[in-house]
């Protein structure tokens, strides 16, 4: 069956949609990737700058999954209640192109999964590192405390030369 001209161009923006998710979700990848660099050089201001991008990206999702669905209840309900999306009802373009767009989506969302997971261990490990470095620091904090509190002798004073 070939798609009415309004049909064409309501799915036309639901592949939009679709399209749009795919690139938020590749860059929410390359995000992960560069802020699991960050977390592993121990650079602070790198890693909430990838966070902040991050938050920004799982935002727009969002947004673009309610769009999503809005507009998958609108196509469903078109066309006396008949799912305009089922793909027996889409042209043979239309069929490949969604097809095409499922995966390349089921593949950026096991992707982000993935990096999800590896991100997560790593900073679960970094807090350890954290906790590790502050218990040595606490048990000699009195090695590192400066001379005079120690011996109650004020410290000496260069004269320069």
């Amino acid at each position: 069956m070939i798609a009415k001209p309004k049909m064409q161009h309501d799915l036309d923006l639901y592949f939009a949609l679709l399209e749009k998710r795919l690139l938020l979700m590749r860059a929410l990848a390359a995000e992960l990737t560069e802020s699991q660099a960050a977390v592993v050089e121990m650079d602070i201001k790198r890693v909430e700058q990838h966070t902040a991008s991050q938050e920004q990206l799982c935002l727009q999702l969002r947004h673009t999954e309610r769009d999503l669905n809005d507009c998958q209840l609108y196509l469903s309900s078109a066309g006396s209640g008949k799912n305009i999306i089922e793909l027996s009802r889409l042209t043979l373009s239309s069929r490949q192109r969604l097809n095409a767009l499922h995966a390349d989506l089921w593949a950026a969302q096991s992707e982000v999964r993935q990096l999800g997971q590896v991100h997560a261990a790593l900073l679960r490990r970094s807090q350890q590192s954290i906790k590790v470095l502050q218990n040595v620091f606490a048990s000699y904090a009195a090695t590192y405390a400066e001379t005079h509190s120690l011996t109650g002798l004020e410290p000496a004073h260069v004269q320069p030369i």
